[in-house]
């Protein structure tokens, strides 16, 4: 990855972050989290299982897991049944 596509990484993540920072709070009963979640994606026009997905993500990797990932090299599968 090059250095801006490096910083543009972070730049995501540091947006995803501001995000979800709310819901990361330890003492919040599953009613409030589920409010502060609706009210976060009506605000941010991004989805509950969005929101709910980079949570997991920060969680499980930290501030890397929020990171998007690549989605690698795709290769073009070029017929050669036909070539003679």
């Amino acid at each position: 990855m090059g250095m801006k596509d490096q910083k543009q990484a972070v730049s995501i993540a540091e947006e995803r972050m501001k995000l979800i920072a709310p819901l990361l709070t330890p003492d919040l009963d599953s009613e409030s989290m589920k409010k502060l979640r609706s009210s976060i994606s009506e605000q941010n026009g991004v989805s509950e299982r969005t929101l709910e997905r980079y949570c997991r993500s920060y969680l499980a990797e930290g501030f890397e897991g929020l990171k998007p990932q690549g989605r690698g090299r795709r290769n073009k599968v070029q017929d050669t049944a036909g070539a003679t």
